[in-house]
């Protein structure tokens, strides 16, 4: 038994920034919504990026009746707030034909050894990883 109530099996064997090598997120409750966002991604294809798989953007629009106008990445503007994308789903099947389905995987926030898919990742918490990690990417470089 090691520290915080892990055996040596469940501890982890690579120190954290204070030097101590217990697993210790393990003992945080993690159950609020953020879990169900992506805490990291792992991808097979080189320079890939999420964002490159989007069809087109939707961008916050008050005076629209839907609430949000979908435009394409061209169109996008600086201050422009992108709640969401509409990914090419042709693009994703030429992507994984050759890499294979899970030619990305992301990793949920309360467990950091675990890699699910994009389907897998779906349904356990009803989101798309894919969409929410171009998100990420494409608020960075507005």
């Amino acid at each position: 038994m090691t520290g915080f109530g892990f055996t040596e099996k469940e501890s982890s064997s690579t120190p954290d920034p204070w030097g101590q090598t217990d697993s210790w997120l393990g003992c945080l409750p993690w159950d609020g919504e953020e879990r169900s966002l992506p805490a990291g991604e792992y991808t097979k294809v080189p320079g890939f990026q999420a964002a490159s798989l989007v069809k087109r953007w939707k961008v916050l629009d008050v005076e629209s009746d839907e609430g949000y106008r979908v435009v394409k990445r061209a169109e996008l503007k600086h201050g422009d707030i992108i709640i969401g994308a509409i990914m090419n789903e042709n693009s994703i099947q030429a992507v994984a034909a050759t890499y294979g389905k899970r030619f990305i995987v992301f990793t949920p926030a309360d467990r950091p050894n675990v890699k699910l898919d994009r389907g897998q990742w779906r349904d356990e918490f009803g989101t798309d990883a894919l969409e929410l990690e171009a998100l990420k990417q494409m608020r960075k470089g507005l």
